[in-house]
């Protein structure tokens, strides 16, 4: 919101994020800037930090910036990741600064976009005009928030008069900053790591989510007995546009949505973003990583489960989430905690579940196990937490888990011990499909497909035990 005297950004070499939209008039808000990372405050062994933003929109009408109780203003997230040892785990997240008082600066400029105009009627204040910014310092950020619960990030709705803000209960403003603990970003624990600090604005007509969140990197600098400063670019060092998921690298990425592709102001509900990365350990066994982003689901995520063949040997298995301080999952929804989801092998699965901390939006967790076969294309399964209009069915992702053990003998595919009808049928069912490297059924090149080669083999041991 500060109205700071500084250069113009020129950001006419940033590639403006994919988005599928409803076709009218709307608001665009992005990060133009995205600096000030700072330490606030201390509470036991948590660092409170917050950081500063400056938004921009680049849509084709005004943003409505109303103060509280108005609900039409948008609401800011902050987030801190750590990338250490090829794992992108979230060790930070805050309460929401609730935006007022929009100033019509122009802090960025495009070519393509108009020098800050407003439609008739609007004004500073009230609105963020096209083409125009306003900046929260970090200071700004620190102290005011409300939980994340009260927004519904898909729609961007807020009801004042069932918020704390109207109902009491806040906690201090060190409980609702970014908090991350002391050991997770100490350097001399973390010698090899990288971080990384993201924004995220969250308004009800914005007409593209997925360029409303901004990353930069940054190096904690600790001194005396814990206190933070960070090394990070300044403010005309533009940040990159999306989440910082993005900057685990090497990792795949697919999108878990109720409605494919999603479409803002159309579809039912949100996404997520589940990213993955198989590493072959080298002894014989591979480690499956996965990363799990709520960008804007409402619904929340309450389960997930990787398919295990019979057979597969599964060890290590690992969880993380970063721990929160707010109070339910949603309004009048239930109270929830900071437990962990136990990662549990059976009935052909590996399933994490909840019922006391879903996934919410703008959260990542992280499961990860390791397997003694080679990765092969599956679909993960995901239930939601908050009933809604499509009831309890799943969703699903591609990914990659466990393929299925060599068969003991040529032509086994389910290592009964003996070339049957079982062996015959799965060859079929999967006929012409492009099951991945390393899949059981493909049994006579492993190429990848299902085809008439492997069919001979099943069919010339048809009857023969192994």
């Amino acid at each position: 919101m500060a109205n700071l005297s500084r250069t113009k950004l020129t950001a006419g070499s940033l590639v403006l994020l994919a988005s599928t939209t409803a076709s009218m008039a709307l608001p665009d808000v992005v990060l133009c800037e995205l600096y000030s990372l700072s330490q606030f405050g201390t509470s036991g062994s948590v660092r409170a930090l917050a950081l500063a933003t400056t938004s921009w929109n680049i849509g084709d009408s005004d943003l409505p910036w109303m103060q509280n109780p108005d609900p039409q203003h948008p609401v800011i997230g902050m987030n801190m990741y750590r990338l250490d040892n090829d794992r992108f785990e979230q060790i930070g997240v805050s309460w929401l600064k609730h935006g007022f008082f929009a100033l019509g600066d122009l802090q960025c400029d495009d070519s393509g976009l108009p020098n800050c105009v407003y439609e008739s009627g609007h004004g500073i204040g009230d609105y963020l005009g096209q083409g125009c910014t306003d900046t929260y310092s970090a200071s700004l950020n620190a102290g005011g928030l409300g939980p994340r619960f009260e927004i519904n990030p898909w729609t961007g709705a807020f009801n004042y008069n069932t918020s704390m803000f109207n109902t009491g209960g806040l906690p201090g403003n060190n409980t609702r900053r970014l908090r991350v603990e002391d050991a997770d970003m100490n350097p001399a624990i973390n010698p090899n790591a990288d971080y990384f600090f993201e924004g995220y604005y969250v308004h009800f007509q914005d007409r593209n989510h997925m360029n409303s969140a901004a990353w930069k990197p940054c190096t904690p600098v600790r001194s005396g007995t814990g206190n933070y400063s960070f090394t990070q670019s300044n403010f005309n060092v533009i940040p990159t546009w999306g989440f910082a998921i993005d900057a685990w690298t090497g990792a795949s990425q697919t999108i878990v949505a109720q409605q494919i592709p999603v479409v803002e102001g159309t579809s039912p509900d949100g996404r997520c973003i589940l990213a993955y990365k198989v590493t072959d350990n080298g002894n014989g066994t591979w480690h499956y990583e996965y990363a799990i982003m709520n960008v804007d689901m409402d619904r929340q995520i309450d389960e997930f489960i990787i398919p295990v063949p019979a057979g597969v040997n599964i060890t290590n298995i690992g969880f993380h989430a970063p721990a929160h301080t707010e109070p339910r999952a949603y309004v009048n929804g239930p109270v929830i905690d900071n437990a962990q989801w136990n990662g549990v092998v059976s009935g052909g699965e590996i399933r994490w579940s909840t019922t006391t901390n879903p996934l919410r939006w703008g959260s990542l967790y992280n499961f990860r196990f390791d397997a003694d076969t080679a990765p092969t294309n599956v679909d993960a399964e995901f239930s939601r937490f908050k009933t809604g209009q499509a009831g309890d069915l799943p969703l699903f992702g591609a990914t990659q888990g466990p393929s299925a053990p060599t068969p003991s003998c040529a032509g086994d595919i389910n290592n009964s011990g003996a070339i049957d009808v079982d062996d015959l049928n799965q060859i079929l069912s999967a006929f012409g499909d492009n099951v991945g490297i390393g899949d059981p059924r493909d049994i006579a090149n492993n190429d990848g497909i299902v085809d008439v080669d492997d069919l001979n083999v099943v069919l010339a041991a048809f009857g023969d035990a192994c």
